[in-house]
């Protein structure tokens, strides 16, 4: 198992900090640089109100010595894509490794309208994204 692990993973902190105007700032920095064995699993396309949203999601197995604490601010980089991790178990009893299961931040589309507050579509019946 320690042959796949060939994929380089960066564990990204997100933390908010007081502005000292009633604020707060957000801030990130590279908690741990890891090999792991990126996987996807499976991929969605859908749409959340006016928005197209496009969903991948990623087992990530990292060795368990190499285990840093997570939290729900964590965020996984695996080369240009961001990961949010949504849960986590460790695989065997002899704790050898820690499954992730983590979903790419893509982003989302905004779906034009025309006059009317139609979605527009092309001849396929795709909505016309901006």
């Amino acid at each position: 198992m320690i042959g796949k692990l060939r994929d380089q993973i960066s564990l990204i902190n997100y933390s908010t900090t007081s502005d000292g105007a009633g604020g707060t700032d957000a801030t990130e920095r590279t908690d741990i640089t890891l090999w792991a064995k990126v996987t996807p699993l499976s991929g969605s396309r859908g749409v959340d109100g006016s928005q197209i949203t496009l969903n991948q999601v990623y087992e990530v197995l990292i060795r368990y010595e190499d285990y840093p604490p997570l939290n729900k601010k964590n965020r996984i980089q695996f080369e240009n894509r961001i990961l949010v991790i949504h849960a986590f178990q460790i695989v065997h009893e002899r704790r050898k490794y820690i499954k992730i299961i983590a979903e790419e931040d893509a982003g989302r589309d905004e779906i034009i309208y025309d006059e009317q507050f139609q979605p527009i579509t092309d001849e396929q019946g795709n909505y016309i994204i901006n």
